[in-house]
Parts: structure tokens; sequence; C-alpha cells
């Protein structure tokens, strides 16, 4: 009888998953969602716009509730925000 070994491919490690308070710029709306750090900020910030009913027809943004520092849309939210922290979805005005 042969040995058979049993080669297993490494497990791709965990993704680091953040907690976070959306709400809307009013206040009126909130959400607890856990989120993929490694997304783009743009990606949470379409999802979270979309669960919290906000309309299509508006660019979004995020911006962090107590800084009021907006967040980079191409960068990952997990380079950007700590888990914990309010965010806020702001309609996008491109003034001038």
């Amino acid at each position: 009888m042969g040995n058979a070994s049993v080669v297993k491919e490494p497990k791709a490690p965990a993704a680091r998953e953040l907690q976070l308070e959306v709400t809307n710029v009013t206040g009126t709306r909130s959400y607890r969602a856990d989120v993929d750090a490694s997304l783009p900020a743009d990606v949470v910030c379409r999802a979270m716009s979309q669960h919290l009913d906000l309309p299509r027809n508006v660019p979004w943004a995020l911006r962090k509730t107590e800084s009021a520092e907006f967040l980079d849309a191409e960068k990952a939210i997990g380079e950007q925000v700590e888990s914990g922290e309010q965010v806020t979805l702001t309609p996008r005005a491109h003034l001038g």
C-alpha cells in the first residue's frame, strides 16, 4: 500500500472587517454595517446609499462624521477609517 499524501492549498487570510455606523447627511437614517476593509470607499458608499434608500441619481461621497474629512473614493476604506467610526453619506457637489 502506497502512502498518499494530501497537499492542502494554503487558505487566503480572512478579510478584515470594519464595523461602521453610516448615516445620511440629515442624520435621519442610519445603518450599522460590517464591511470588508479592502473594498474601495466608493463601493462601500454605493452599497450604503442603496441600503439607506437614498436617491440613485445623486452621486454620494463618504466623509468621517467627527472630522468632516471626505474619504478618497479609490482607496480601500480600511486605510481611511477605523472600525467603530461613524461616516456620513453626503451628496457630492462639484462647484465651479
